[in-house]
């Protein structure tokens, strides 16, 4: 093999894996999360919560160093804002088949194998920061329209796992939270929460 076939291959396969998880994040629906410090959040705070999520993945994918990963199994900034760009639209799809249909069968979603096949590591930064604005405002839109009489609509994942559109609610909001938490600790900063409320320390020479 002679060097720009093996420049090809390379280009081809793409950076290693991220660390597999297979922790059952549902236990922060009811107990919170000890690591990012998110606590649970109501039906009404969901849209307010999924906005400012938008205005940090715009800052924070142009920060410096946004595409690059610190460690050869820990997805760069981007990697992490493509990803939840694909988990809203499966959030979105969850959510339509629990208001249109009775305690449906909600897809499951594998966010490694999403991010080898949508080989996350070529995407644009502007790009990105566009695609997610877009899928987190249609689901925000999704929970501002949801009835009061609906939040307790049923959907089943594979695993047998029942959610109510609350606890779904409860689930997504964990997911961008903490994210958001393991980007700003990669960008140096410390993100906490506290009876609904973020705290965070900005990167130092920041504003």
């Amino acid at each position: 093999m002679n060097l720009s076939d093996a420049a090809s291959d390379e280009e081809r396969v793409g950076p290693e894996p991220a660390g597999h998880d297979d922790k059952d994040w549902t236990v922060v629906i009811a107990n919170g999360c000890p690591e990012c410090s998110f606590i649970g959040a109501g039906p009404s705070q969901l849209a307010g919560l999924i906005r400012e999520s938008i205005e940090f993945w715009s800052d924070a994918l142009r920060r410096p160093g946004a595409t690059e990963r610190l460690h050869p199994t820990v997805w760069s900034p981007l990697e992490y804002a493509c990803h939840l760009t694909d988990l809203s639209h499966v959030f979105h799809e969850r959510i339509d088949a629990i208001l249109t249909q009775e305690t449906p069968a909600l897809a499951n979603f594998d966010g490694e194998q999403a991010a080898i096949d949508g080989r996350y590591h070529e995407r644009g930064v502007d790009q990105v920061i566009e695609a997610y604005a877009d899928a987190a405002e249609a689901v925000a839109v999704q929970f501002l329209r949801v009835a009061p009489d609906q939040w307790d609509r049923k959907g089943r994942r594979s695993d047998g796992m029942v959610f109510t559109l609350s606890t779904l609610g409860t689930y997504y909001a964990h997911e961008l939270v903490h994210h958001e938490f393991d980007v700003r600790r990669l960008q140096g900063r410390v993100q906490r929460w506290h009876s609904g409320r973020r705290h965070l320390a900005p990167l130092e020479g920041s504003e």
